[in-house]
């Protein structure tokens, strides 16, 4: 057993939910911060003008967040003589009240292990991870995308 915020819980087992096809059990206790083990960064572009008139599209740390990881998809496309490949993953992060709205952040993009995901959706979620709240949120991100 291992301590997570002050309470004693068994390692970490990820089980599935068979309605959401998402994990967020673990045995003996549900703590979101033994699940979230991995470190991201959200990004936004900000546009810089340099001496010559030029606009160079610079990405700024908006934050570092605790996220639990999941990867949803991949598939591998050729498209213009070359071979592409993409992936989806599930990234939930605690409750950011500037994040609630993907038209605002459409435009973002998160960084994690020199890998880089175009946020594609978010959906705010309750502490029971199947219902609307303000406790959580999934973001749906895709790896090697073009916007990212």
């Amino acid at each position: 057993m291992n301590a997570v915020g002050g309470v004693k819980c068994q390692p970490l087992v990820r089980m599935v939910y068979r309605n959401t096809g998402y994990w967020m059990a673990m045995a003996g206790c549900n703590h979101f911060s033994a699940m979230a083990t991995d470190r991201i960064v959200i990004q936004r572009p900000t546009e810089t003008t340099d001496a010559y008139g030029g606009r160079t599209v610079v990405w700024a740390d908006v934050g570092t967040y605790w996220a639990a990881i999941t990867p949803v998809s991949g598939r591998e496309l050729f498209a213009q003589s070359q071979t592409q490949s993409r992936a989806t993953h599930k990234m939930v992060i605690r409750y950011q009240s500037g994040f609630k709205n993907i038209a605002l952040i459409s435009d973002y993009r998160i960084s994690f292990d020199d890998r880089l995901f175009a946020i594609n959706a978010i959906r705010n979620l309750h502490n029971d991870m199947k219902s609307e709240g303000r406790d959580y949120q999934e973001l749906l991100v895709e790896e090697n995308a073009p916007d990212a």
